[in-house]
């Protein structure tokens, strides 16, 4: 039997689908399974077969462009799929609308698939909510939308390194933490003063513990600017290190801070203890890692936005969030090793914990 796993994006958008490639791969173990997926788009992007190596989670894989729209193209595509005779097809981008799933299952039927999951003709997916107002988070989205049991108990989002330790190689010695203040999205970033304020209060730890801040090359120059407040020992690695390099390095980590990026679910998905300053641009819940994380949300009225520039200015949702706040939590994990704090709404300066 050929199985076809069909999903787009970077590198958060594809560890958050561990559990379901995991159960993908589980239940097809004697089968050949082939990735469909987008091509690199950009500097940051890190694509499927960086993360999951050919031969261990798939047998082989198929780029295309992202916004593919030229019919030629299209269908030498669905021609190259019908060669390849697919029987079954999991859709692991959970949230397409009714045109998109529609547009995406007339394709894939012209490709000559008889098992479609996770596609519904003339039918958009919703996320569910629960009872404490949060949305599910997009893994058991994903295993929801193509039938698979997404109770967060059963849910395995681990992501597994080899055997390699990269740590001894960087210099760093003792205790560390890894941080991270960059991303694709303007709307994302705490202000870089916040960041500043926060590392002056974590300063009564710098003879404890080595700062390290990774991200893309082009975030070197924020991420040094906030390390220059660090007393103790640091080293700035944005830009330095391979994926495999960087989530050894973050299995490593006493804990990690950053914002809503594929490098917190990264951190998350290899264990280490994750404390995220979200914006409100995405719905809360729906990207928040699995596990006991730190996670502090702005519960504004224009949640869910999804802009990646703020029309009101200066991200009000995000820089909402105080360097007092996030070091209260921080100071209770490196004193107590509380693991409790879960999800910190911020809301006209009445903190709640749910």
């Amino acid at each position: 039997m050929n199985v076809l796993i069909y999903r787009l994006g970077s590198l958060g958008d594809f560890i958050v689908t561990i559990p379901a490639l995991r159960l993908i791969i589980e239940k097809h173990k004697n089968d050949r399974i082939v990735l469909l997926t987008n091509s690199k788009y950009g500097g940051k992007v890190v694509i499927a077969e960086e993360l999951f190596p050919k031969g261990i989670y798939y047998d082989d894989v198929i780029y295309y462009p992202l916004k593919l729209r030229n019919i030629i193209e299209l269908m030498k595509l669905i021609i190259k799929l019908r060669k390849m005779r697919i029987d079954i097809l999991y859709n692991l981008n959970p949230f397409d609308t009714r045109k998109q799933n529609t547009l995406k299952y007339l394709f894939f039927k012209l490709a000559g698939i008889r098992k479609i999951y996770g596609l519904h003709w003339m039918k958009a997916n919703k996320p569910v909510i629960d009872s404490d107002g949060l949305y599910e988070k997009f893994g058991q989205a994903v295993l929801r939308n193509i039938g698979f049991d997404a109770t967060i108990s059963n849910i395995n989002c681990r992501y597994c390194l080899g055997e390699e330790n990269v740590v001894p190689n960087l210099g760093i010695e003792g205790k560390y933490f890894v941080f991270s203040a960059g991303s694709k999205a303007k709307i994302k970033m705490w202000d870089i003063s916040n960041w500043q304020k926060l590392f002056n209060y974590l300063n009564q730890y710098s003879g404890e513990f080595t700062a390290v801040a990774i991200g893309a090359e082009e975030e070197y120059g924020i991420n040094q600017k906030i390390i220059d407040k660090w007393l103790g020992k640091s080293i700035n690695l944005s830009g330095k290190l391979s994926f495999k390099e960087i989530a050894s390095l973050l299995k490593g980590a006493f804990f990690y801070i950053g914002i809503d990026s594929g490098l917190m679910h990264l951190a998350a998905s290899v264990g280490t203890k994750v404390f995220s300053i979200f914006s409100s641009q995405d719905i809360p819940g729906l990207w928040f890692p699995i596990g006991d994380h730190s996670i502090f949300y702005t519960d504004i009225e224009c949640k869910g936005c999804r802009l990646n520039e703020c029309k009101i200015g200066n991200n009000i949702c995000i820089n909402h969030i105080s360097p007092e706040l996030v070091v209260k939590h921080l100071i209770r994990y490196l004193e107590y090793k509380d693991y409790s704090a879960g999800v910190v709404y911020v809301e006209r300066n009445i903190i709640q914990k749910v």
